[in-house]
């Protein structure tokens, strides 16, 4: 009997440990093209909005892919440099700029060329250049070591695509950067399999050592 309530107690743990990870992010909604990007995260019904970190991208419609949902980082490399750029940019929806002008300065921290390309021509000389100071002011904070050292950074997560394509239908799905995420909790189904493969597990372990044992002759 004690193996199997260790076979248990690791199966449960295991289970805890998967259930704190989000594991998928599912494409539903977007009147724009543009901030707000809606999406379900591992199946819940939950709608979660998130702004695009990638213009050369494409996601469709009810597209679901596996994601890693992490903070942001805080070293000093380019690539952290950029996720907290985004960040700071994101934190301005609701503030003095449009939707559009924050979606087009997050895209062009990491796709400068593609939005320098969209947004060609006098008729959008205006916004490109609001994009322009966006990024150079988002650059600088995101450099500022005393900011970084607040915590102000864990007020975000970002959802960046595995290495896994399942469900992958238009080539590689894009980053998305939203307010820090909360845990999600799997579907009802889904804990119960789980549960029944590691009861299940523990019985075969208790029938392996009970076998054993008649064989041996210990049992009456």
């Amino acid at each position: 009997m004690k193996n199997f309530f260790r076979v248990l107690l690791v199966g449960l743990f295991l289970l805890g440990s998967k259930s704190a990870m989000a594991d998928t992010l599912q494409f539903v909604f977007s009147d724009q093209p543009g901030y707000p990007f809606q999406f379900k995260v591992n199946g819940s019904n939950t709608i979660t909005n998130l702004m695009c970190l990638d213009m050369d991208r494409r996601v469709t419609y009810n597209e679901k892919w596996n994601v890693d949902i992490t903070g942001i980082p805080l070293d000093n490399s380019l690539t952290s440099t950029q996720y907290r750029a985004d960040a700071l940019i994101f934190s301005q929806l609701g503030g003095g700029y449009s939707n559009a002008e924050l979606q087009y300065a997050a895209w062009s921290i990491f796709d400068m060329a593609d939005v320098a390309t969209t947004l060609s021509g006098t008729a959008n000389a205006k916004t490109m250049s609001t994009v322009l100071t966006i990024d150079q002011l988002a650059w600088q904070r995101a450099q500022d070591q005393v900011l970084i050292k607040s915590g102000f950074f864990s007020a975000f997560s970002l959802y960046l695509p595995t290495t896994d394509t399942t469900g992958w239908t238009a080539g590689t799905p894009q980053r998305y950067i939203g307010a820090a995420a909360a845990a999600v909790t799997p579907e009802p189904g889904t804990i119960a399999l789980m549960i029944t493969g590691v009861l299940c597990m523990g019985c075969a372990v208790l029938y392996r050592r009970r076998f054993s044992d008649v064989m041996a002759g210990n049992l009456a």
